[in-house]
């Protein structure tokens, strides 16, 4: 972080918080570059106008993409918030850092049996880690499970998070983070983490006027009542005719949602360069934790699955000076979001581009056996991704099928047998638990329709 960003940063934080004095302290030597990571919450890459969708949904991340350190090839680690964010923050799959929703140990339907696991006390944080490098840490989530309670708050010295959907959503995420920043001490460098989570069930109102998508009201999801549209999609209790219609309508909605998650994107990469926040020498990493369900395999929602409408998520990369340019391989890991923003490069030895899912018991009651039963895993090499449910494998090609709409049976001698075969043993040996119930964490995930 070079003085003339130290000071530029303070006097943005005065306009916000107010500062006295008449002139701002000389800063400390740096101990590296200022650091953004974003998590654009929910947002598979294939409905991204960055990669492909004819819809505008994402003209900042259509400009972004531009530049030579994008893909739209990189899985997430898991297929749902809590997981996928861990891993981020530690480098780690989900049966290491142990931050998931383990259910299939579970012998009753009955109340809200579910284990939920937070973040393992062993496990080292990137804000931690780099707070005790030097950094002063900064958090601010429009996603309410990213917070203290699951352990991934780690290191952040402060922390905005929203503490019910849609408190942070459009016009209200711009301020926070202005406030959040303001916290930060100016003479260290920053290391900021922005969740924009607008993408995210439940979808605001889609207004009149926009040219490309139909209005319509508010929606959310009601898993947890029999009549409710998710309960009879991915219940197998719709018409072909209606839904087909359904899906187009869910599609729409998650597409203007989208687009609401990309404006804010860009109003925050705006304001971090104009406020001198994230100007002269600035690491940012933007990437997702995860997709969104729209109807492929007759599925709806996120989580529980690693098909590629589930996990196959965009990342963005611009180096700090000193930074190596990253070369992203036609399929990438969304392990390497952590190394990019500890160190600025991907590793020597690359993980695996792979994701590892987790059955939801109750979801699986509810669909009387059709969904959410099974574990589940995937492992991508170029575009070809390999998924397996339970005991069944399945081959997509996402250059030709992004969302794998039409799945092939894999063959049991393929090439990736072996490692997809690895990623769910992982699954397996991890899934069953039968200790004591962390009731504050069920029950914040219940109150958020996680636990449903």
């Amino acid at each position: 972080m070079s003085r003339t960003s130290s000071i530029r940063r303070l006097a943005a934080a005065c306009l916000v918080s107010g500062c006295s004095g008449s002139s701002p302290p000389e800063p400390s030597p740096p101990a590296g570059p200022d650091i953004v990571f974003i998590v654009l919450d929910t947002v598979r890459s294939d409905r991204t106008s960055a990669c492909g969708n004819p819809r505008p949904t994402t003209p900042t991340l259509a400009r972004l993409a531009s530049g030579p350190a994008f893909t739209c090839n990189t899985v997430a680690p898991a297929s749902w918030t809590l997981p996928t964010h861990a891993s981020l923050f530690t480098g780690q799959w989900a049966d290491e850092h142990g931050a998931h929703a383990i259910t299939s140990g579970v012998k009753s339907y009955d109340g809200w049996k579910v284990r939920t696991h937070t973040l393992k006390k062993a496990a080292t944080t990137l804000a931690e880690t780099l707070k005790e490098d030097g950094y002063s840490t900064v958090a601010v989530s429009a996603n309410p499970v990213v917070n203290a309670s699951f352990g991934l708050m780690q290191g952040f010295e402060h922390q905005t998070v929203s503490e019910v959907w849609g408190q942070l959503f459009a016009d209200d995420l711009l301020p926070a983070l202005q406030a959040g920043v303001a916290q930060a001490d100016p003479d260290k460098p920053l290391f900021l983490f922005l969740n924009i989570a607008d993408a995210h069930q439940p979808w605001a109102a889609v207004p009149p006027g926009v040219d490309w998508v139909t209005p319509r009201r508010a929606r959310k999801y009601r898993k947890e009542r029999p009549d409710s549209t998710w309960a009879k999609l991915v219940g197998g209790k719709l018409s072909p005719e209606a839904a087909a219609t359904t899906r187009t309508e869910l599609t729409e909605h998650y597409d203007y949602a989208l687009s609401i998650a990309d404006l804010n994107l860009g109003r925050a990469l705006e304001w971090l360069e104009r406020s001198g926040t994230c100007a002269d020498d600035c690491r940012i990493v933007v990437t997702s934790d995860h997709g969104e369900l729209l109807g492929e395999q007759d599925l709806l929602d996120h989580g529980h699955y690693a098909w590629p409408a589930n996990t196959r998520v965009p990342l963005w990369f611009r180096p700090a000076t000193g930074d190596p340019m990253p070369t992203f391989g036609p399929a990438t890991s969304g392990l390497v979001a952590y190394s990019l923003a500890r160190t600025g490069a991907v590793p020597d030895a690359p993980p695996p581009a792979a994701s590892q899912a987790w059955p939801h018991v109750r979801r699986c009651a509810r669909t009387d056996g059709r969904a959410f039963c099974d574990p589940g895993a995937a492992v991508a090499v170029d575009a070809e991704w390999a998924v397996r449910v339970g005991d069944r494998a399945y081959l997509c090609d996402t250059a030709t099928d992004p969302a794998c709409e039409q799945p092939a049976a894999m063959p049991a001698d393929h090439p990736l047998s072996t490692v997809l075969q690895a990623q769910l043993d992982r699954v397996v040996a991890d899934q069953s638990d039968d200790g004591p119930e962390d009731t504050e964490v069920t029950e914040k995930l219940r109150q958020l329709g996680y636990l449903d």
